[in-house]
């Protein structure tokens, strides 16, 4: 009877874990929705359309790039993605404003990843966990990153609201691979969140992909903007 009691509650424990890991998977991607064919769109802030209005006259120049037969273009902060087949595969959330991205695979699961840094309102998209508010209307920043194959695109991994916005960042492979750690990092340049998202002094930091998502290296002296 003893031995039986472990093994249901080991089960249990399992269950529990899976469950867990579900819901923080599905808050994740309820903030990354944004392909072309989803029907579903999260209302337009005011801060957003005014966020729109500097950013697209600002930046305007067009920034392609090509990889594996894909071609990837960024211009007014809609990113698109065209496939093998000359079809456009995938367009960013007309609520977005995508400020720059990088090619590479950043889990080294031999597929290629897109990673890409957004503007936006609201931490969720149309869809949103239970239980859980989606009123906030100021623009922050967060970093998507997304699978490409088969002229296909997924979410991998999603950030929430970051606590600094990225300004400008790198992949690369100086880091070891271990079972754990893909050895790809993610250097940024940060600064702090302002009222008129102008730019402040840049800090950077590094980051490393382990297990399921990017995971802090380096913490410099500058305190976090706990915004």
């Amino acid at each position: 009877m003893w031995v039986k009691h472990v093994i249901l509650t080991n089960m249990a424990k399992r269950k529990l874990i899976f469950i867990f890991l579900l819901v923080m998977h599905s808050c994740l991607l309820a903030s990354c929705t944004g392909n072309h064919a989803s029907k579903e769109t999260t209302k337009v802030s005011d801060e957003f359309r005014s966020f729109l209005a500097t950013h697209k006259t600002e930046s305007s120049d067009l920034v392609s790039d090509s990889f594996d037969s894909y071609q990837f273009t960024l211009e007014n902060g809609r990113l698109s993605i065209i496939g093998t087949d000359n079809t456009e595969v995938w367009r960013s959330n007309e609520e977005w404003y995508v400020d720059s991205f990088k090619i590479g695979d950043v889990n080294c699961d031999q597929i290629l990843d897109i990673a890409f840094v957004v503007w936006k309102s609201y931490s969720f998209g149309a869809k949103h966990p239970a239980r859980m508010t989606n009123e906030d209307a100021a623009i922050l920043c967060h970093l998507f990153v997304y699978s490409i194959k088969d002229n296909r695109v997924k979410p991998l991994w999603c950030s929430s609201n970051l606590p600094r916005p990225i300004y400008s960042f790198e992949l690369n492979e100086d880091g070891e691979q271990t079972p754990t750690q893909s050895g790809v990092r993610l250097v940024t340049l940060e600064g702090t969140y302002t009222e008129d998202h102008s730019e402040t002094t840049p800090t950077e930091y590094m980051y490393e992909w382990s297990s399921w998502g990017f995971s802090p290296m380096i913490t410099p002296s500058a305190p976090p903007n706990k915004r």
